[in-house]
């Protein structure tokens, strides 16, 4: 399930399976997610490059995908102390048959219960975007909270190109009900375009 997104500290997951005849089997995992991502004075490195889009042997020039192109990106983070790392970033990719040049920051600390990281990135040519993130748990409360600027015209395969900020704070727990705990969520999020337009959104979720 690549699309379970986890939180700071103990993330406690449990897969149910149903059989054809009523059988039922519980998978029960537990996946950390701890201040020590990168350790003290340790760097890690990646870089990659892709065309998007393409097949490996593609011998035609018509255009398909507005995201066609090559892409690639390097970076690095380094560890600063137990708590504290610090990343850099360069990537290239393609939007709506425009080339896109970025430089990005990034800083993570940890406070406490919760994960903070301060972010930076630059469209050359364009503009800038900065963003600050937290999450953490406070007994069985998991919070996310975040914020983004966007400068100039900044664009993304990430970041809409009409956005100008966005705003957004989640809570999840979980509720005894009887004899069973019921996953519980509850979110906002305020978006505001640069034609002026606001958008506020309220989210409650539970199953």
């Amino acid at each position: 399930f690549a699309d379970v997104e986890l939180l700071y500290g103990r993330n406690d997951l449990e897969v149910v399976l149903y059989g054809p005849q009523g059988q039922i089997r519980r998978e029960s995992s537990t996946v950390p997610v701890g201040i020590d991502a990168t350790e003290p004075g340790k760097t890690y490195y990646w870089a990659g490059m892709i065309e998007q889009g393409r097949d490996l042997i593609d011998f035609r020039n018509d255009f398909i995908d507005p995201l066609t192109g090559w892409r690639w990106g390097v970076g690095l983070e380094h560890g600063l102390d137990k708590r504290t790392s610090m990343g850099l970033g360069a990537q290239s990719v393609v939007i709506d048959e425009i080339r896109h040049d970025y430089a990005e920051a990034r800083l993570r600390r940890a406070i406490g219960p919760a994960l903070v990281e301060f972010a930076a990135s630059h469209d050359f040519g364009r503009g800038t975007a900065l963003s600050a993130e937290t999450l953490g748990q406070i007994g069985e409360l998991n919070f996310q909270a975040q914020t983004l600027w966007v400068e100039g015209d900044f664009e993304s395969d990430i970041i809409d190109r009409f956005v100008r900020s966005e705003h957004s704070v989640r809570l999840d727990t979980r509720v005894r009900v009887g004899g069973m705990r019921l996953p519980l969520q509850a979110g906002l999020r305020l978006e505001e375009r640069k034609d002026g337009t606001k958008i506020r959104e309220w989210v409650l979720r539970s199953s």
